[in-house]
């Protein structure tokens, strides 16, 4: 305890940028140490983009440890400055200065239940991530109200004792976002989720996700623990290009795949319900979208898809995750293409790993990932480096 304690004490006094590691939880969370008492920290967060992403709470007997020097520091460094320079988001500031006169943890739950706000509590030695609203405090425990964006229908107030609390965030982005999409939420009905896995169900449905502008959720057969959600952009007899959005409702970039490679597709849920709530609010709020990212762009459905988005990754240099047939998946650019292979560059933190590249046929290519906000902040870092 006292060892990171001290660390922590050290990222204080001196405003280093750390990433605090929990105990088994894999979420590291990235930022500067603002506040510390006998319980607990207060950490300004900031997300992989480098833009401010609110604050966490977290008692010491959640932190297993604080790092202070490494090569994803240095990347979320460069991410900072570079946000500072092209902020386009309003969402994600800390709505409260704290003091060192009252314990950290009641004037993180007093702040969060004065302002209405949504928060993420998750509870001492369990895995379990609740959202929801603060709606009384007690001397000794709260009244937490629980929103559940995958069930509707779920309703519950929970008594949660202080000294259970494991974390809080509050006044990050998609937080933010919950909140001020709230109005139009309530007036949503649970729906019962609907899912296709056949082939020809799943074409059926993505064409009339296509016609009608319709929202998806998209579960990859290489990982069935992930899933996607997004728009139809380009659809052809084998492959498609969606384009995604993040879990603050924000374009998320594009995803070129293989229709085969596809294992579920939701077409109706809460979840898409919440989330169709969310990018009408972005819509609607002029600015909040990144302004290096272009959601407007267009493809052409007679072509091979897969060789004219990597044909024009090689001419601009553009950043891309690929994942191949076998499963592997890699980060990084094209020097030259031909009619059935490339040559690519991983890139892993901020570095080239292999200048001189890999031979790669197009037709081991089953997934492609590109102009998502990690991809063009790779990019830019790689060109200040001299490496791109």
């Amino acid at each position: 305890m006292n060892s990171k304690v001290n660390d922590l004490q050290y990222a204080l006094r001196t405003g280093a940028l750390v990433n605090v590691y929990q105990v088994d939880d894999d979420i590291v969370y990235t930022g500067f140490v603002l506040n510390m008492d006998e319980q607990g920290i207060i950490v300004a967060t900031y997300d992989d983009g480098g833009e401010e992403d609110g604050a966490v709470y977290l008692s010491y007997s959640t932190v297993e440890s604080v790092e202070f020097s490494s090569r994803d520091l240095d990347n979320i460094e460069f991410r900072i400055n570079y946000a500072e320079d092209h902020q386009s988001l309003g969402l994600g500031q800390i709505a409260t200065d704290f003091n060192d006169e009252e314990p950290l943890l009641n004037q993180v739950v007093e702040s969060v239940m004065q302002n209405e706000a949504f928060a993420m509590v998750t509870l001492k030695n369990t895995d379990t991530y609740l959202e929801g609203k603060i709606t009384r405090v007690f001397d000794s425990d709260l009244e937490f109200s629980l929103f559940d964006k995958f069930d509707l229908g779920r309703h519950e107030r929970l008594t949660i004792a202080f000294e259970s609390v494991g974390l809080i965030e509050f006044n990050g982005k998609e937080l933010s976002i919950q909140d001020l999409a709230m109005a139009g939420i309530e007036k949503l009905k649970p729906v019962e989720e609907s899912s296709v896995e056949s082939a020809a169900a799943i074409g059926q449905v993505l064409e009339m996700a296509q016609a009608e502008d319709q929202f998806l959720s998209f579960v990859p057969k290489s990982d069935p623990e992930m899933f996607f959600v997004g728009q139809i952009n380009t659809l052809t007899a084998d492959t498609v290009i969606v384009n995604l959005v993040d879990m603050a409702g924000q374009f998320g970039g594009y995803w070129l795949t293989k229709r085969s490679a596809i294992d579920r597709v939701t077409f109706e849920s809460d979840y898409l319900q919440v989330i169709s709530q969310f990018v009408m609010l972005n819509k609607a709020l002029a600015g909040l979208m990144p302004t290096a990212l272009n959601d407007e762009r267009l493809f052409d459905p007679t072509t091979d898809l897969f060789q004219s988005v990597l044909g024009q990754a090689a001419q601009f240099k553009r950043v891309l995750r690929i994942r191949l047939h076998s499963g592997e998946v890699m980060v990084g650019y094209l020097s030259q293409i031909g009619a059935a292979q490339f040559i690519f560059h991983e890139v892993d933190e901020g570095e080239v790993q292999n200048p001189v590249g890999q031979l790669i046929a197009t037709k081991d290519v089953e997934e492609i990932a590109f102009d998502y906000l990690e991809a063009i902040l790779i990019e830019k870092q790689l060109k200040v480096q001299g490496d791109l």
